[in-house]
């Protein structure tokens, strides 16, 4: 038996599996739960035809599930639990693929959920008698930021196209803001693989594409990052979400291994911003950029503001910006990090080092020449990143120290699957608690 809801069924998997599976001479059931949703509401061809079952209650000539080679059969009240019974007992010796269609009602028993089916498919905490939330996201943060941004620049610029595979609502854009956007916003569905592919194409025939894309969903489209992207020509921007500990922490969503795999894409510019100012100018930079193929990490840890001037312009590529200059330890904090570099410098402050702290914005590649230049008055460089130490930022680091006299110790999380994990816990568990970092650099430097 497999199961499948109708938002998912716009990814290409999906199709495959189809395409196999009603060739099979087996008896596998497919129970498809079709509530008119994805995550937002559910875009592409195909749910016209969902829909023309629906309303013949199944009876259609045109069935795309036939079309595949299964039998059918329509559950009109996919929420009655004794209609659903009786099919599965209808089909369950079944010599042959077969298809249990179910139109379900996304939320059923609970009229906020009904009401709000997108706002539902996952909520923080809320009052049970309303539906409204009891936790609401302090403003201005991330979010907002960049839908702000892109709603400037729709204002402005009329070869914008945003592209979304079904999370709108994690990157800001609400129907109102969708409805704004109008014929400059696209929803391909649960379908990264093709959101990827409609960004390379739209940028490679002129338009300026943005992609916002939850970075755990970016593993199954590897191959368009690498064919459709970065080897077509046509600058576009990609900004990742939930990267990192402070991302969402179910074993299926997991962002650890957001900078180990856009890195290691050639011609790709991964940025990590430290705050909400660099972060602001870097959307603006690489979307107005003509020449590369730009991804920016959004923060999750907190929401901090810069004690230093951002840059406006990242064209010279691969260049960390020192925001403080010291001597002995050189502390390098990756995006949300750089802030973790901060505590653990005032931390070896106290034991009579003072730390140079540098910011290295870029993740895709490093600076070869400040890190040679360290060698000169430093005995340690410690890269903190937050994601995967394995293919990540801090190993290409080391790699480009190996040959000097530098000793490089790398902070980050193991690569090991990691399930319902309380963010403190996984840091300390990974030897990333300021205090953990503080000391394992000094028992290298001989201080504790």
């Amino acid at each position: 038996m497999a199961f499948i809801g109708d938002g998912s069924l716009s990814g290409g998997e999906a199709f495959e599996g189809l395409n196999t599976a009603g060739a099979l001479k087996s008896n596998l059931i497919v129970i498809v739960n079709d509530n008119k949703m994805a995550i937002a509401e559910t875009h592409g061809g195909l749910y016209a035809n969902l829909k023309e079952l629906r309303e013949t209650n199944g009876t259609a000539a045109n069935n795309i599930f036939r079309a595949f080679g299964f039998d059918y059969i329509y559950v009109a009240d996919g929420n009655n639990l004794t209609d659903v019974i009786a099919a599965y007992r209808k089909v369950k010796d079944s010599p042959r693929p077969v298809v249990v269609h179910l139109n379900t009602q996304k939320g059923e028993g609970y009229v906020p959920a009904e009401r709000n089916r997108e706002e539902f498919h996952w909520s923080v905490p809320f009052d049970l008698a309303t539906g409204e939330p009891k936790v609401f996201a302090p403003e201005p943060n991330y979010t907002t930021i960049l839908r702000d941004f892109i709603l400037s620049v729709h204002a402005a610029d009329s070869r914008l196209l945003v592209v979304s595979s079904a999370t709108p609502d994690s990157f800001g854009l609400s129907k109102e803001v969708r409805d704004t956007l109008g014929e400059h916003y696209i929803d391909v569905g649960i379908a990264e693989q093709t959101a990827v592919a409609v960004m390379a194409g739209a940028a490679r025939n002129g338009a300026k594409a943005i992609y916002p894309v939850v970075g755990t969903f970016l593993q199954r489209t590897y191959d368009q990052l690498m064919e459709d992207w970065a080897m077509n020509p046509g600058a576009s921007l990609m900004v990742v979400a939930g990267g990192g500990v402070n991302g969402i922490p179910d074993l299926t969503h997991l962002g650890f291994w957001d900078i180990p795999m856009i890195t290691s894409i050639p011609d790709v510019v991964y940025l990590a911003p430290a705050n909400a100012e660099e972060f602001e100018a870097m959307l603006k930079w690489g979307y107005e950029q003509d020449k590369f193929k730009v991804a920016v990490r959004i923060p999750t840890y907190s929401f901090e503001h810069a004690d230093y001037q951002p840059d406006s312009d990242y064209s010279t590529l691969n260049k960390f910006m020192v925001t403080r200059r010291g001597s002995k330890v050189a502390l390098i904090g990756v995006g949300d990090y750089y802030k973790r570099a901060e505590e653990v410098a005032a931390l070896l402050e106290k034991e009579g080092i003072s730390p140079t702290i540098i910011n290295p914005r870029f993740v895709s590649g490093v600076d070869t020449e400040l890190l040679n230049s360290l060698a000169a008055n430093h005995d340690v460089v410690a890269t903190i990143e937050d994601g995967s130490l394995g293919g990540g930022f801090g190993q290409r680091v080391a790699s480009a120290v190996g040959a000097s006299a530098l000793k490089c110790l790398n902070f980050g999380l193991a690569k090991q699957f990691e399930n319902q994990y309380k963010v403190k816990e996984l840091e300390e568990k990974n030897g990333l608690l300021p205090q953990q970092i503080a000391n394992a650099i000094l028992s290298v430097i001989g201080g504790k």
